[in-house]
């Protein structure tokens, strides 16, 4: 068994997101201590540090991880050039931005605020905001093919269609018990997700028309 690697030059507080990136080595980590940082995580090098005036929450690479999109207290989407170090504004919410998450099958930034909404951006497209109202606060967000899954702080989830952001799928509640959502992953097939809560509970679920038949929900700690 490998011995683990400890990166250095870490942020000053407590870590709000990690990404590796799906070609490469790099890593994305972000901090309450309003920097979001670049690594090699081969190398154990750290080869850039963006700097905002607020807390980011969550950060994505873009489409050929020659940037990336973050979001954070400023409420504000933000695309980063690693090269130049350029910083683009795309738009913003209107409380923090808890989620960011690029998808590669549809090509568009999703984003999920504690404004309870989240928003779909398509840079191609002269109208490249589409928004979408939920429930309560976004605290996770998970894209896989043409679903986007959102878990929210009362505990719901909701799915959307992605090729229409006002088509709901599916609402229901997870197996996580009383403790918040902290986490949500889509299952590669699409018929399901993961879910994580502040208990450390990680909670099985399938959705209802794509369940297969042997499967069913289940949580464990």
């Amino acid at each position: 068994m490998e011995s683990e690697t400890y990166l250095t030059d870490v942020a000053a507080d407590g870590i709000t997101k990690m990404k590796y990136g799906e070609s490469s080595d790099n890593l994305l980590v972000t901090s309450w201590d309003a920097t979001c940082m670049l690594y090699d995580g081969y190398s154990n090098a750290l080869k850039q540090k963006i700097q905002t005036k607020a807390a980011v929450l969550a950060a994505d690479f873009n489409p050929d991880e020659t940037g990336a999109y973050i979001g954070g207290l400023e409420q504000k989407v933000i695309k980063v050039d690693f090269e130049t170090e350029d910083e683009i504004e795309l738009g913003h919410h209107d409380a923090p931005i808890r989620c960011v998450e690029y998808d590669h099958y549809s090509k568009c930034l999703y984003t999920g605020s504690w404004d309870k909404s989240f928003k779909i951006w398509d840079e191609r497209s002269s109208n490249k905001e589409t928004v979408r109202e939920v429930h309560d606060k976004v605290y996770a967000l998970s894209t896989c093919r043409n679903k986007v899954i959102v878990g929210m702080a009362n505990n719901k989830v909701v799915v959307y269609d992605t090729r229409s952001s006002r088509d709901l799928e599916y609402e229901g509640d997870t197996s996580l018990g009383v403790y918040q959502i902290r986490c949500i992953q889509s299952m590669p097939s699409g018929v399901g997700y993961a879910a994580g809560s502040t208990e450390g509970r990680i909670a099985i679920e399938y959705f209802p028309d794509t369940k297969p038949q042997d499967a069913s929900n289940f949580s464990y700690k």
